[in-house]
């Protein structure tokens, strides 16, 4: 599968659990790619079960850091061929978005939300 994107989102305290953000790989589906000359549809999910991570809110930082964290602790489970690969990040009325670049010259690009 072709992940493109990572979305993640704010869960707030329940009486049972405190806040988390949950990152959600998002992909696009290979057909997407393969019709000449047809520009791919909005990114989908998968209909079975997406991959994610959820992780605790740290107070202690500021919320884009921690969207940041929850999306890159979900990165090594979507990218297992050791390549180089950065976050491009996004807001949405849920979240974050974060797109996934692969760099295929060997280069590490600057990544400044490190």
């Amino acid at each position: 599968m072709a992940y493109v994107a990572i979305e993640t989102r704010y869960i707030p305290a329940s009486n049972t659990r405190g806040s988390r953000v949950k990152a959600t790989a998002m992909e696009a589906k290979p057909k997407d790619y393969e019709v000449p000359g047809y520009q791919r549809p909005p990114l989908r999910f998968r209909s079975r079960q997406r991959e994610s991570v959820s992780r605790a809110w740290d107070s202690d930082i500021e919320p884009f850091r921690n969207h940041l964290r929850a999306a890159q602790e979900l990165l090594p489970e979507l990218t297992s061929d050791g390549g180089v690969f950065t976050l491009i990040p996004g807001s949405t009325d849920r979240g974050y978005v974060f797109t996934v670049l692969r760099t295929t010259d060997g280069q590490n690009p600057p990544q400044p939300f490190n």
